[in-house]
């Protein structure tokens, strides 16, 4: 069943260097909220400073959608991953993985229209189609929420458009194949000057934790630590401190296995989510 259910990774970066004949990379998942050509290179200095930390081969793999990504890591498919909070939770709570560190930076989902739109309230957004990145996204669930507060029901009051990522569903906005979108916060700052000065935010979510670094229980406990300190060291490099300019993050700090608590209700619903879309 799972060979039906999932879709193939991704691979975005092939592992280069020397390293021991016949060594086994460090599978390295990133969840799909930005497109593979924007996640390959922000991550690529990450995963340099990995394969030298380490001194093992790691391989950066994603998945077409957040679906995929998600039944992946349910399979304990990925040795390292970094995933929004709710999916971390799932994984962490289904699937046995540890949770190594987090960003710092605190996200949020903002509600964006064309800088020359008429749309100033989410309640104007009745009758109006809204793009979400993914339906399994943290972003998408507190956009419905938002939009709950200001009386809209989805379906009923306005309709639903999955870009399948958050530059994309940007993008659905200028180019007008939605009235609105709803992204995360650190996805819209990565966009450029230029196609941020043609979006206009109407409304944001109360802030949740940022994404996550988990590794899977098939490594020791030695193995997690050293992963720990290198995401750590790279956090203080140079080329780490560009990355997370780049990434619109301020640090990268360790996690404590219990401080996700408050995911469990999105974990639950992406859970459900996954049952019921299960192929037979």
């Amino acid at each position: 069943m799972a060979g039906r259910v999932l879709l193939p990774l991704l691979l975005l970066a092939n592992c280069g260097g020397a390293f021991a004949a016949g060594e086994r990379p460090l599978v390295f998942g990133l969840f799909p909220n930005l497109s593979p050509r924007t996640l390959v290179a922000t991550y690529q200095p990450m995963r340099d400073f990995l394969e030298a930390d380490l001194g093992r081969p790691v391989e950066l793999v994603t998945a077409a959608n957040f679906d995929a990504f998600t039944r992946r890591m349910l399979d304990k498919e990925y040795d390292l991953m970094v995933a929004a909070p709710h999916l971390a939770r799932l994984g962490q709570l289904d699937a046995g993985y540890h949770l190594l560190a987090h960003y710092e930076q605190p996200i949020q989902a903002w509600v964006v229209v064309a800088a020359d739109s008429g749309l100033r309230d989410t309640r104007q957004l009745a009758g109006k189609r809204v793009a979400i990145p993914d339906r399994l996204a943290i972003m998408s669930s507190l956009g419905v929420a938002m939009l709950a507060k200001s009386g809209l029901q989805l379906d009923r009051d306005y309709q639903m458009y999955e870009a399948k990522s958050h530059n994309n569903a940007a993008f659905s906005v200028l180019n007008r194949q939605a009235d609105a979108a709803v992204i995360g916060s650190i996805p819209f700052q990565q966009l450029t000057k230029e196609v941020q000065d043609q979006l206009r935010v109407i409304e944001q979510s109360r802030p949740i934790p940022s994404q996550y670094f988990a590794a899977s229980s098939r490594l020791s406990s030695r193995e997690r630590q050293r992963i720990l300190r290198a995401l750590l060291r790279f956090a203080g490099t140079a080329g780490g401190k560009h990355f997370l300019a780049r990434y619109g993050m301020l640090d990268i700090v360790v996690a404590k296995s219990d401080e996700l608590k408050e995911m469990d209700v999105h974990a639950k619903q992406v859970r459900q989510w996954l049952m019921e879309t299960a192929a037979p």
